[in-house]
């Protein structure tokens, strides 16, 4: 019985080489080696380049999927969109309102820049280092009022609603000088 065994194995291994060797004859490569039965390598073609070849992508990023929502035909039927109501449209005279952001540094005992200037209708964004001991910023008028601790960077916003001339001061007692640390905002 062993011997029936190890012939038929022997059999069944010969029959799988022999069709990966036939196989390999007919279409040249399927074998991974090329050539022909007795491994002659002459006349093998070169491998399929990437960049021009169909059967390989010609880059590295898939196209995306395709959006199972959209139709091809979905936005035929739609309409344009409705004119804007003429109440909502700026005029020539409104103000246009704008973001006015300042780089601020905050020492003992000076804010640099000390004087600020934006348009009535701006959004002021302030971006405030304390370089030295903790400090704050006050401007009353516009609800201000943070803590600004040596090291970190601190971002205040708020609009300017109102036009004038608004004192911002520092609101955390940093020293002998702690009096006299203050700027302007003015707001045209």
């Amino acid at each position: 019985m062993k011997k029936f065994f190890l012939l038929f194995s022997l059999l069944i291994t010969g029959l799988v080489i022999s069709g990966c060797l036939n196989q390999g004859t007919a279409n040249n490569d399927a074998t991974g080696t090329g050539g022909d039965q007795a491994g002659n390598l002459d006349n093998v073609p070169p491998p399929p380049d990437p960049e021009t070849d169909g059967d390989f992508p010609l880059t590295d990023n898939p196209p995306p999927p395709p959006d199972p929502e959209a139709d091809g035909d979905a936005n035929l039927d739609t309409a344009p969109p409705p004119p804007p109501d003429p109440e909502d449209v700026a005029g020539d005279n409104d103000p246009v309102s704008t973001i006015k952001t300042f780089d601020m540094v905050a020492k003992q005992w000076d804010f640099v820049p000390s004087t600020i200037t934006v348009n009535k209708g701006d959004t002021v964004k302030m971006i405030i280092n304390s370089i030295d001991v903790k400090h704050g910023i006050a401007i009353p008028e516009f609800g201000v009022n943070s803590d600004l601790n040596p090291g970190e960077i601190t971002t205040i916003e708020f609009v300017a609603d109102k036009s004038g001339s608004f004192r911002f001061f520092c609101s955390v007692f940093c020293g002998s000088g702690h009096g006299s640390m203050e700027g302007t905002l003015i707001v045209n």
